[in-house]
């Protein structure tokens, strides 16, 4: 028997070795997260089952000594050592009874698995810590937010994007992430209020400047709304529900930057933005109550006007605290006022208000404003409402009052608009002659119809002279039993003239029969001249007689008949191009042009930026492949060298061209069609008749522009020689 080589041994060893290894700290030993990093983003939250994958303790931990111990040596699924506790993330441990309300920080632990090695370098994304931590990732330090053991908040709204250098991670093999996290608030610590994601640097970088970006919208909108009808006051000074409400909208802005991310790209001072935030915050509510108030102030009843004294109670304590925020810098105390005060005893009296008012102008004065603001009332309630409960931390859910506040202001600014175009209309109609007005307006109005008309008859005739002249020229005269041509031209102006409908457009088909080099060849030709209407019908005018040009002379000059067919298709390109080139841009041409041998079915064709043939064989539709493309006919940026493709057909093959028409559709929901490997599927369902092809397209959506197809189908007979 012969002895195994050494080196089979030795990888033999180091084999079982890392098989022992991987089934001591496998997976499913304690609860570890696979996560696969050439994925855009990974979710890294606690999953809803029982199988938590985050852990907390209160336990001092040495970050590089216990992320060794971990990774060599076993851990029990339910208990790990060292006092660890399973945690949701996000989440607050305080008030889940995990820690002590007495704790002053604690530690995370999250292992997972990396499958492959990530392709570029990866941004941990923890969106909100209270209040300041340090990270770990496999004993590294990888980031870190504000001053340890300050007596002062350093963080607890800031999105942290820690970067990890894809050669940190380990690779099928435990990777531990440590953060130790200290607080500020007494009942609140910990990964709380949002989602922590880890992902590419370039994903993470962009979701997080588009969570940021995409508010800025909407404060524009609210801005432009609420400074509109501050100024309304200033020039109607008694319409005092436009001040509060401007003021309302413009205090809402603000409010909205100081919360957002932005404010942590300068280096002002943190606490300066905090009590600017909750100073805005106290006097919003009143405000909105002051609006409602004030605009169905002169149809109120007297319960509704003692209802109003017992707010402004509300109004004024709320006032207090305001001015206590400007003289104090305790944002715990600042909060306590606004969880323990404000949100359960000052503002559900407004809102009730608010809500009385709405209800009682919208079903028992039957006011139609008062609809439109109950219903955009419910809405902002459910996201103010949603937004209160994850603030107290009784659900986790993404915050959404942004939204249901931009249909509240829209609707709200859509009434005093409304409102204020009415007043202004009816006042013009009391100091005006109404009979007089109505008969002057009507005579106006049928004499300008009478213009219309005439001008509409003028340009109808400009338009049926154009397509007598359009007519003669979109040729199909193949005369050929190997080759069988059909056209369908779907113009997008359609006009009547003479009680005759026809139309007019910037697409075109032709296709002749005609001899090269003492062989039967097919020309075609499928073009889509630039503009509308009478423009594109003009260029259409141009391109047909060159072209019937060129067939004739190569049918009378045997000099042009004795072309090869590859060279007589870059020389008729040419000279098209030559003569829109004289055009400076101002006439453009796209276009499939081609010439197929009649018995041997070698087709050669020029394509310029027009959408690619399709082929259908053997009952499926496909683009024919890796097609060479031009620049348009008259394009300044036409390079010398002219492209030219070729392919073979087979018996029974047919060949669909056509113009971007095709796939340019007008979908229900108002978006064009982009997906061009529809029309293969409106071939294959109308087995390439043009007139099927047509209804599975208007079966999507109404054409967007004009359509011309050809079909061209090539029936193998006779000899087989090459071109």
């Amino acid at each position: 028997m012969k002895f195994l080589p050494a080196k089979f041994l030795k990888n033999t060893i180091i084999i079982l070795f890392f098989a022992i290894i991987s089934i001591e700290i496998s997976p499913k030993d304690f609860n570890f997260q696979i996560l696969d990093l050439t994925k855009e983003i990974e979710d890294l939250n606690s999953p809803k089952n029982e199988d938590h994958t985050w852990w907390v303790t209160s336990s001092e931990v040495d970050p590089v000594a216990y992320t060794k111990y971990l990774l060599t040596k076993k851990m029990e699924k339910d208990s790990p050592d060292n006092g660890w506790k399973p945690a949701l993330v996000p989440g607050n441990p305080i008030g889940e009874k995990i820690v002590s309300v007495e704790v002053n920080s604690l530690w995370y632990l999250k292992v997972f698995y990396v499958k492959e090695i990530p392709t570029e370098d990866q941004i941990l994304y923890l969106k909100r810590i209270s209040d300041r931590d340090l990270t770990y990732l496999n004993g590294v330090l990888i980031g870190k937010t504000g001053e340890w053991d300050s007596d002062k908040a350093q963080g607890y709204d800031k999105s942290r994007l820690y970067k990890i250098p894809k050669e940190s991670f380990n690779i099928n093999a435990p990777n531990v992430l440590l953060v130790r996290v200290q607080k500020y608030f007494r009942d609140s610590v910990g990964i709380w209020g949002e989602n922590v994601f880890l992902g590419g640097s370039q994903s993470i970088q962009r979701d997080y400047y588009i969570s940021i970006l995409k508010p800025m919208f909407f404060l524009i909108c609210y801005f432009t709304v609420g400074a509109y009808f501050v100024f309304l006051f200033l020039r109607r000074r008694k319409e005092r529900e436009n001040l509060f409400f401007g003021f309302f909208a413009i205090g809402f802005v603000c409010y909205q930057l100081l919360r957002s991310q932005w404010r942590f790209e300068f280096s002002y001072s943190y606490y300066a933005f905090k009590k600017t935030e909750y100073a805005i915050l106290i006097l919003l509510f009143p405000s909105l109550y002051l609006f409602f108030r004030y605009y169905f102030v002169k149809r109120e009843k007297k319960f509704i006007t003692y209802l109003h004294y017992i707010n402004l109670i509300s109004i004024l304590l709320q006032f207090l605290f305001f001015c206590f925020i400007l003289f104090t810098s305790n944002i715990d105390l600042w909060n306590d006022i606004l969880n323990q005060v404000l949100i359960p005893f000052l503002w559900p009296p407004l809102f009730i208000s608010i809500f009385t008012l709405v209800i009682y102008n919208a079903f028992f004065l039957k006011d139609i404003d008062a609809k439109i603001m109950f219903a955009g009332w419910l809405i902002l309630m459910g996201g103010i409402l949603n937004d209160i409960l994850i603030h107290l931390e009784f659900i986790r859910f993404e915050r959404i009052t942004e939204y249901s506040f931009f249909i509240f202001i829209l609707s709200l600014a859509f009434i005093l608009s409304n409102r204020f175009v009415r007043v202004h209309v009816e006042v013009e109609d009391l100091n005006l002659n109404l009979e007089k007005k109505v008969i002057h307006r009507t005579t106006e109005l049928q004499t300008a119809l009478t213009k219309v008309n005439q001008l509409k008859l003028s340009q109808d005739g400009d338009y049926f002279l154009t397509y007598l002249l359009l007519e003669p020229l979109s040729v199909k005269a193949v005369d050929s039993p190997n080759i069988k041509v059909e056209f369908l031209i779907s113009q997008k102006k359609k006009f009547t003239f003479n009680k005759n409908n026809h139309e007019i457009g910037g697409d075109t088909c032709i296709a002749h029969t005609v001899s090269l080099q003492g062989r039967r060849v097919t020309i075609f030709l499928n073009a889509d001249a630039m503009g509308k209407s009478m423009q594109g019908a003009g260029g259409v005018l141009v391109l047909n007689s060159i072209f019937e040009s060129i067939v004739k002379r190569t049918n009378m000059v045997g000099s042009f008949a004795d072309q090869s067919p590859q060279s007589w298709l870059v020389n008729a390109f040419i000279e098209l191009h030559n003569v829109f080139l004289m055009f400076e841009g101002s006439m453009m041409i796209s276009l499939n042009m081609g010439i197929i041998d009649d018995s041997a079915g070698k087709l050669i064709y020029i394509n310029a930026e027009h959408p690619p043939i399709v082929l259908f064989r053997d009952e499926k539709a496909s683009f024919l492949p890796f097609p060479e493309v031009n620049c348009k006919l008259g394009s300044p940026l036409m390079e010398e060298k002219i492209f030219t493709n070729s392919f073979t057909l087979a018996d029974k093959d047919v060949l669909l061209l056509g113009s971007d028409g095709r796939d340019d559709i007008l979908l229900p929901d108002g978006e064009i069609n982009d997906d061009f490997d529809l029309f293969l599927a409106h071939v294959e369902n109308a087995k390439t008749d043009l007139k099927n092809i047509h209804k599975e397209i208007l079966k999507i959506g109404e054409l967007y522009d004009d359509l011309s197809l050809i079909r061209i189908e090539y029936i193998r007979g006779g000899l087989h020689e090459k071109i």
